[in-house]
């Protein structure tokens, strides 16, 4: 346990060695922790409580005095704050008069929160906190029962007007803005980038409305990942617009499975305004092949190292994105539903720094052999390897035996010329071979097959 841990490393090496005492989601076999941590003379203690095992929870209309000032904070300074700014997204009426009742989750137990306002300078404790209401939710670490970090928004279904805060240490360490089911306009799109600490956004079956009404959106350079899901826009101009004044964006997120939503950004067309991602590294893409599907159009991407694809792209996609489109900085290629025929030749063949290329268990491939996919004049860096519902081939075989730098590979099948032991001495260099349609016919054949392989 943690206190039998700490006691014998303070013992064997004093406080004098150790300046700081990180302790995370720990379990201790004493009732109160804190006091007995403050004994020990560390200069520095974190003491972080996870989400795991007790649940002390305190409501609004009766919370004690050690909780209050915790309600008074959030229900004051943004809920009260907000009530003509944020309605109900079915009706005209305020989510404050809809519902006032709050709830807060501390995960600790109601006995031992006392200990956690502590007031001893070298003792920093941190509880993770829910405070929860039908509209508007807030999820955040306390430190000391008193200072915030790493606030959460939460917005569900809801019509958002306006959005102001005027507590300067709830606005300045909200860090995640998370809106469901919601509808807002172009007042709240612009405030969405004013907030000084917002590293993550969130947007999932939702509908922006500009109102086709000039909006100035300030630079922000906090934004690092935004997830775009199933919403829709009424003014796609801006929506873009907003969305290029996120200057370090590093990972997209975007999820489409509704052909009556049209926020996806690559199937936007347009010749008055195009989008920049200069900085983006990791893109995740998921389309649902419509009956009026488009083939999505991907800018210039010059930081990218990962693209993962989901969409069950028809034959031919691969080739016209990744062959025509070259993203030099790209390590990382993940697919999941993609049909590849002999439209897609050559589609990696310029991508010779690759490191990871896997296909799921969705993907297949008819009409072309895999090695037909790359150049085989060129020399690769792949390490890992996944490749689709495709047999591979002698000629498979042989360019898989040239990529010198392959670690892992999982093979869906072999065509019957292919022989097992050929097979695994041309890959002998491979640490890790997964093949799925294959047995090995009993003890004695695989005794065999080690023999033979001088293993």
């Amino acid at each position: 346990n943690a206190d039998v841990l700490i006691q014998k490393i303070y013992n064997s090496c004093g406080s004098g060695c150790i300046k700081t005492l990180n302790i995370i989601h720990s379990d201790f076999t004493m009732k109160y922790e804190i006091p007995w941590l403050g004994k020990l003379d560390f200069k520095a203690v974190n003491y972080i409580v996870g989400k795991d095992g007790h649940i002390s929870i305190f409501y609004n209309s009766d919370a004690s005095l050690l909780v209050q000032n915790i309600f008074s904070r959030f229900i004051d300074e943004i809920y009260e704050e907000n009530k003509s700014n944020i309605f109900v997204r079915t009706g005209e009426v305020s989510c404050y008069d809809q519902d006032k009742k709050f709830f807060a989750q501390f995960y600790q137990e109601r006995s031992k929160l006392e200990n956690f306002t502590n007031t001893k300078s070298s003792i920093q404790t941190y509880i993770y906190t829910e405070l929860i209401n039908a509209f508007l939710s807030f999820i955040f670490y306390i430190i000391n029962f008193s200072e915030l970090k790493n606030i959460k928004i939460h917005l569900s279904n809801t019509c958002i007007k306006d959005f102001n805060i005027r507590e300067s240490e709830l606005l300045n360490n909200i860090t995640k803005m998370t809106i469901v089911d919601s509808t807002f306009d172009a007042i709240f799109s612009s405030k969405i980038l004013m907030f000084p600490s917002l590293k993550e956004v969130s947007f999932n079956d939702c509908c922006v409305k500009f109102l086709k009404n000039e909006v100035d959106f300030n630079v922000n350079k906090k934004i690092e990942k935004l997830y775009l899901g199933n919403s829709s826009v009424d003014d796609q101009y801006h929506y873009v617009k907003f969305i290029n004044h996120i200057l370090n964006l590093k990972i997209l997120d975007i999820n489409i499975y509704s052909s009556s939503r049209n926020s996806n950004i690559f199937s936007i067309k347009t010749d008055t305004i195009n989008i920049k991602l200069f900085h983006l590294r990791s893109l995740k893409y998921s389309a649902t092949a419509f009956s009026d599907y488009a083939e999505p159009i991907f800018p210039k991407l010059p930081c990218i190292l990962q693209i993962e694809l989901g969409s069950n792209f028809p034959k031919g996609t691969l080739h016209r994105i990744f062959y025509r489109n070259y993203f030099g900085s790209l390590k990382r290629l993940n697919f999941d539903g993609a049909h590849l025929g002999k439209e897609d030749e050559f589609a990696f063949g310029n991508y010779i720094n690759l490191l990871s290329l896997c296909f799921s268990g969705y993907s297949k491939c008819s009409g072309i052999k895999f090695s037909e996919l790359f150049d085989s004049n060129n020399i690769y860096s792949l390490q890992e390897l996944k490749l689709p519902d495709i047999e591979i081939t002698c000629l498979d075989l042989q360019f898989l035996s040239k990529i010198n730098c392959l670690k892992k590979i999982y093979i869906y099948s072999l065509a019957s010329q292919v022989h097992i032991i050929n097979f695994l001495k041309l890959l002998l260099f491979v640490q890790e071979i997964q093949l799925k349609n294959y047995r090995f016919m009993g003890m004695k054949y695989m005794n065999n097959l080690v023999q033979n392989l001088h293993i």
